[in-house]
């Protein structure tokens, strides 16, 4: 991929010194920087840090400032093999944890590599080293192994466009991809297990939804490569809910639902499929992946689960039955419904969801108020539900974070500014991206943010 030039990253540290990785023999170097949201004061009054190499046992360096108010820290790794993340910690002189951050995956071998670790505030939400390019809305989004992928959206004149750009968990900036084939806003994007992410639907120039079905290469050097697949017997969709099957295959939903199929290279109506509305979202549990589509449409009672070519009405309660909400894979075979309006009205209750053994709990009053059209995703063990629209019509700029051991609202945090329609999803470092969507005034907006966990 290519680098994006615009705003530059913020090293927050200066003085930070190289991370140096190896054993006996083979020996490789991890420049590791620290980067931070713009103008954050996050690292000013870190006296003491540590590095921790999250392997079995685990590997730790420590370090107090020194006279020149420099951090000092070097850590060797093993070449194990496998992949490992790295946890950075900063605690002021009272020995309270004040700056939190980790590294995506690293390989545990012999390389030389810079990486960015973006440190925060534990439970926080600032904004990212960078921001989209003139502000974005309707944005299509999938995780992918080395970050989040960002395709079309509208620009601030409310115009397609066809940019490409991928959040790198490593280094913390935008990676230009080749442009779309066509401009698009609203596509159906999902990331497979072949390098290939597949962008189906979307609105065109004309504001109409299209049946185009492209894969886009992200193994190509140096900005992807893309292919334009079959969907000759596709129907035109827009803004659909897409979820992994398995196999390199996706559903779609809509009338009709829609199979994609990577191996075949196709998109086509779903064979034995019934028209399903709402959010889809696919969970794997022992080796076999569970498919759930909620909300209005999804049958009568709101669910319906997929596992192999089989559909199958769940026995949710009633609220299941709402629009404009969220669909997040938690953990192991669990998912939560969060946001949306049930009969209209912006609801705060969520559902958790035991898709393997079909048990589904409503949970009152988790959110702070009711948001429709919030962003919102899961990491390991919080989900977030961002901005989105209240009851009262007002478009929110904070966000709820939930503790999904026990299902609690542990804090409403700040955003950068209000935004709905928003997109959110995943790192691999454990932290949720933020990003798209309008503000109040209906301008799309430009700013990334990051949730990082409180530990």
């Amino acid at each position: 991929m290519s680098r994006r030039t615009g705003a530059p990253l913020a090293l927050a540290l200066a003085q930070t010194t190289a991370l140096v990785a190896g054993c006996t023999g083979d020996v490789g170097t991890f420049t590791i920087s620290i980067v931070t949201a713009p103008e954050s004061s996050v690292m000013d009054d870190v006296s003491h840090a540590r590095l921790t190499l999250e392997t079995d046992p685990p590997v730790v360096a420590e370090s107090d400032l020194d006279a020149d108010g420099r951090l000092a820290l070097a850590i060797e790794i093993p070449v194990a093999g496998g992949l490992a993340l790295l946890t950075f910690e900063g605690f002021d002189a009272g020995g309270e944890l004040i700056a939190l951050g980790r590294s995506g995956p690293l390989p545990l071998g012999a390389q030389n590599a810079a990486i960015k670790i973006y440190v925060a505030a534990p439970l926080s939400i600032a904004a990212a080293p960078v921001q989209l390019p003139g502000g974005r809305n309707d944005l299509g989004v999938t995780a992918v192994s080395y970050g989040v992928l960002l395709a079309g959206g509208r620009d601030g004149d409310g115009d397609p466009t066809d940019e490409l750009l991928i959040y790198n968990v490593y280094d913390h900036g935008l990676d230009e991809g080749d442009p779309l084939p066509a401009p698009r806003a609203r596509p159906s994007v999902g990331f497979g297990v072949l390098g290939l992410a597949y962008v189906y639907g979307g609105e065109d120039g004309d504001g109409d939804p299209t049946p185009d079905l492209w894969a886009f290469d992200t193994t190509v050097a140096p900005a992807g490569a893309w292919a334009i697949l079959d969907s000759d017997e596709a129907p035109p969709r827009a803004g659909a809910s897409l979820a992994p099957l398995g196999n390199e295959e996706f559903l779609v939903v809509g009338q009709p639902t829609v199979l994609i199929d990577g191996v075949r290279q196709v998109a086509e109506p779903f064979p034995g499929a019934p028209p399903l509305a709402g959010r889809a979202a696919s969970t794997e549990q022992s080796g076999i992946i569970f498919t759930l589509i909620a909300g209005e449409g999804a049958g009568t009672t709101g669910a319906v689960r997929l596992v192999g070519n089989d559909f199958d009405e769940e026995p949710a309660p009633s609220d299941v039955l709402r629009t404009e909400h969220g669909l997040a894979a938690v953990s192991d075979g669990r998912m939560v419904i969060a946001g949306g309006a049930v009969e209209g009205v912006a609801t705060r209750a969520v559902i958790d969801c035991d898709v393997p053994n079909s048990g589904y709990e409503s949970v009152p009053d988790v959110l702070s108020v009711g948001r429709r059209g919030a962003a919102v995703a899961a990491t390991a063990g919080y989900l977030v539900v961002a901005g989105g629209v209240d009851e009262d019509g007002a478009v929110r700029a904070d966000a709820d974070v939930i503790d999904l051991e026990t299902m609690a609202r542990i804090a409403t945090l700040a955003l950068a500014g209000p935004r709905r329609g928003a997109v959110a999803a995943p790192l691999a470092n454990g932290q949720i991206l933020i990003a798209g969507g309008e503000d109040s005034d209906g301008t799309p907006v430009a700013t990334i943010e990051l949730f990082t966990p409180p530990e």
